[in-house]
């Protein structure tokens, strides 16, 4: 396993993808690699093997996305942007491949109009994706949506638990605020 496993970050342009990894990387996160569009960090070893996670922004119109191992559906809390969230999201079902998993992240929660979160669930995620609210200026969100799909991404691809922790502590051991790390340990 010497590919790198690829997170896409998907949503409507200006909903926050660029800022998430450009969090991550003002955040102390050892990486391989970066650019505005794609940002690399090294796992370390699973299974014997070199690890690379490589988190890569796709804007609209989405084309083929069968490279994925993982998606973030990154969706504008405001209700300004749900026909533009509304229509990424029609797009994505008819791109989306196959058991590739998948999370929505819900920006802007710190804007006055920010929708509730449950209706912004029956709205634009019928399927009932694993969600997670997100403030892409003070990370709050960031790594817990990360981290739930790339331990989604490493059961899929049949690493045992203890590889799957082990890759995990990347992200824990990233340098956060205390207020960030006490959010992670929940």
């Amino acid at each position: 396993m010497n590919d790198p496993i690829r997170i896409l970050y998907l949503g409507p342009r200006g909903a926050g993808k660029r800022s998430n990894l450009r969090w991550i990387l003002d955040h102390g996160v050892s990486h391989a690699g970066a650019t505005d569009e794609r940002l690399t960090l090294d796992l370390g070893s699973l299974g014997g093997v070199p690890a690379l996670l490589e988190l890569e922004v796709r804007d609209p119109p989405l084309h083929d996305l069968s490279d994925a191992d993982g998606i973030v559906l990154v969706l504008d809390s405001t209700p300004r942007s749900l026909p533009p969230n509304r229509e990424l999201c029609e797009t994505f079902e008819s791109w989306r491949p196959d058991g590739v998993p998948w999370v929505v992240q819900w920006t802007q929660r710190d804007h006055p109009e920010a929708m509730p979160l449950h209706e912004l669930d029956l709205r634009l995620n019928a399927e009932g994706a694993p969600a997670f609210p997100a403030n892409t200026d003070t990370g709050q969100g960031i790594l817990q949506t990360l981290a739930a799909l790339v331990g989604k991404v490493l059961a899929r691809r049949r690493f045992s638990p203890a590889e799957q922790a082990r890759s995990l502590t990347v992200l824990e051991s990233m340098e956060l605020p205390i207020a960030e790390l006490a959010e992670l340990a929940e």
